[in-house]
């Protein structure tokens, strides 16, 4: 009933403002996601992530040698996603058909021996999942299914013969970037008053890391700009990140009983110390289609042995992440 009522108002508002772009106060704009049915957007979406773990930065085990204890990966997960309106239900909510004809993992440096990357069972895979007009996700969904079937991949033996010991994997980037995906104009606190200039939001994200932690990103978003390009109107949102713990609102990955990493990652606890870092997010309002999505930030975290070896009490584990989404050109 609330979803309808939404709906109901909206569609008021459409009435006296052609395109249903722009608000009743002048000086604001509304954010509706305004896809075109069965014709497919394709982006590109893409996670980064650079790893320094140094179990020995005061050097007393090394005895002063530059880097000796310290260990470097990067890996980065690319996906094609082609998003498709298949309808818009009874309840007003629009249904849409994520495929994903390309997904590629890459790993550089030290441990990169790891098995196919779970996440990677994603290529040619759909999932239909809902959202409202303002971009909020339903839970209910086959993109929930469809994370949680990719969560029982990354364990040894697989679905139905799972055993307690995980591979690593890229899933949470594919979690932060798909079902965060519209996130900074779904957490809009009166999508139907619209947005001014300068005006902020709050919001929680992710922070994919190689190893389970209980942490994520406090976001403000803001409305910096709308400027005129030669296909519509854009609208320019900045995003800035603080540390916080625990996790945000999302799909559960992995279910089920405990179970002990695979790897060089296995073998660390690691605590979050700090988070710093931001983002920028275009919208074409005309088209009411996402446009571009960049998010960048350094996490740095203690890093310290199961069974701590001497001299190794200080380590520390820092991180450069970067996400993207990009809408391709036709």
């Amino acid at each position: 009933m609330k979803l309808l009522c939404w709906i109901l108002s909206l569609s008021i508002v459409c009435c006296f403002f052609p395109g249903c772009k722009q608000a009743k106060d002048k000086d604001t704009e509304l954010f509706v996601v305004d896809l075109k049915k069965d014709s497919p957007l394709t982006y590109k979406m893409v996670s980064q992530r650079e790893i320094r773990v140094d179990l020995d930065p005061s050097g007393k085990m090394s005895k002063g040698k530059k880097d000796s204890g310290a260990w470097e990966m990067t890996e980065t997960i690319e996906i094609t996603a082609q998003i498709t309106l298949k309808e818009i239900d009874s309840d007003g909510y629009l249904v849409i058909e994520a495929y994903y004809p390309e997904v590629k993992v890459q790993r550089k440096g030290k441990d990169t021996r790891a098995a196919k990357d779970a996440v990677e069972n994603l290529a040619n895979k759909r999932a239909v999942f809902k959202i409202t007009p303002a971009g909020v996700a339903v839970e209910d969904n086959g993109l929930v299914q469809l994370i949680q079937q990719l969560g029982d991949a990354s364990f040894s033996g697989g679905a139905g013969n799972r055993e307690n010991v995980k591979n690593q994997d890229m899933i949470a980037d594919f979690v932060a970037l798909q079902w965060f995906m519209f996130d900074p104009i779904s957490k809009i606190e009166d999508p139907l008053e619209g947005v001014k200039k300068g005006q902020s939001w709050k919001s929680e994200l992710p922070v994919p890391t190689p190893l389970e932690m209980a942490v994520k990103r406090d976001t403000t978003y803001t409305l910096e700009n709308i400027y005129a390009e030669d296909d519509g109107q854009k609208a320019l949102i900045s995003s800035v990140y603080s540390l916080a713990d625990n996790r945000p609102k999302m799909p559960l990955i992995y279910s089920g009983r405990a179970y002990q990493q695979r790897g060089f990652f296995g073998v660390l606890r690691c605590k979050p110390l700090s988070l710093t870092g931001g983002g920028q997010f275009v919208y074409n309002l005309d088209r009411g289609v996402i446009e571009k999505n960049v998010q960048e930030y350094d996490l740095e975290t203690t890093a310290i042995l199961f069974i701590p070896l001497p001299g190794t009490e200080g380590g520390r584990m820092k991180i450069h992440q970067k996400l993207t989404v990009e809408l391709l050109k036709d």
